[in-house]
């Protein structure tokens, strides 16, 4: 799966225990921190001025978005 838009929640230290999916209103739990990284931000999102960006590679726990059901599909 690639980068999704997220809400995190964060621990004590500053790790993500909980995100919340934008787009389609999942909510999972965070149960590994694979990997993490900063990266300078883009600059027509950042007003041209250098901010960094956190990004992570997380295992998570949660529901999975739902599978269109194939009966319902419109014939021709």
């Amino acid at each position: 799966m690639g980068e999704v838009e997220a809400i995190e929640t964060l621990d004590d230290e500053w790790q993500p225990v909980a995100l919340y999916h934008v787009t389609r209103g999942l909510r999972w739990q965070v149960r590994e921190v694979l990997d993490d990284w900063t990266h300078p931000g883009w600059p027509g999102e950042t007003y041209q001025k250098p901010v960094p960006q956190k990004r992570y590679r997380l295992r998570v726990f949660g529901p999975l978005p739902r599978q269109p059901d194939p009966s319902t599909g419109s014939s021709s």
